[in-house]
């Protein structure tokens, strides 16, 4: 079986799963079933606004937009590896990657993409937005430490971030923002600074329904719970590593990750 990737959807019926050799699954509430994705290259993001605006992202800059019927999409240098991507919706699309060692940041206005080096950092793993003017983008700094970009509207700035190496990003407002790391502790920004949770950890996502309701996923089937003071280990039932969470609510959390696996 494919490994899965990355998880997104518009509510319990209309659920998307992307990952190796371009493989997209679409659950329609009841089952899911392959759609075709028009390239075999690996897709390690997929995010968008409604059930006809749904962007896929993955290596070799495959980009494909879902417009309801179809996907249609291209492909970009061999060298550039898209990893994340947001959607604010119609001309206002972000995507996180890494070329040739060097990260980058895209920006697909409705017409074409836009695209930024970011000779300061290794990677940009993920990206997320909870509005149009309040984006952020994580990933590793040239000297393996973390590396974390905030737009506000009119310009990115670093938001004081200074901690380990980081791989996915999720919050519910500009005072409620989450991001796990591959080898430190959970980061929480409430506004004004960030605060670190716990010892290091190995995290790969991480999504939650409200500000006391967080999950994390990780390798081996790790998964952690937040219930608005603590992170607590769960049991995923799984020794597959975990790399995408998405969910609708409280009682509707999927996990996707690798050999197929997709837990509900």
């Amino acid at each position: 079986k494919e490994d899965l990737l990355d998880v997104w959807g518009t509510g319990p019926d209309d659920v998307w799963a992307v990952g190796t050799h371009g493989s997209v699954l679409h659950f329609d509430g009841k089952e899911w079933v392959t759609v075709p994705s028009g390239t075999d290259f690996q897709l390690s993001g997929v995010a968008g606004t409604s059930r006809e605006d749904v962007w896929v992202v993955g290596a070799h800059a495959a980009a494909a937009h879902w417009n309801g019927s179809t996907f249609v999409g291209s492909l970009g240098l061999a060298e550039d590896e898209l990893l994340g991507v947001w959607s604010g919706g119609e001309g206002f699309v972000y995507a996180t990657g890494i070329s040739a060692g060097i990260a980058f940041l895209r920006f697909y206005d409705g017409t074409r993409w836009h695209e930024a080096t970011l000779n300061q950092a290794a990677s940009l793993w993920d990206v997320w937005g909870n509005s149009v003017d309040d984006v952020w983008a994580v990933g590793t700094g040239r000297n393996n430490t973390g590396f974390l970009l905030h737009w506000e509207g009119e310009a990115w700035n670093f938001a004081g971030y200074e901690g380990a190496s980081l791989r996915s990003v999720w919050g519910t407002g500009p005072n409620d923002v989450w991001c796990v790391a591959y080898d430190g502790p959970i980061q929480h920004w409430d506004g004004s600074s960030w605060h670190a949770y716990d010892e290091p950890l190995r995290l790969f996502g991480i999504w939650g329904s409200s500000e006391d309701d967080v999950w994390a996923i990780g390798p081996d089937g790790a998964l952690l719970h937040y219930d608005g003071s603590t992170w607590a280990h769960a049991a995923s039932g799984t020794s597959e590593h975990l790399w995408g969470i998405w969910g609708s609510a409280r009682d509707d959390v999927w996990i996707v990750g690798g050999n197929g696996t997709i837990l509900h």
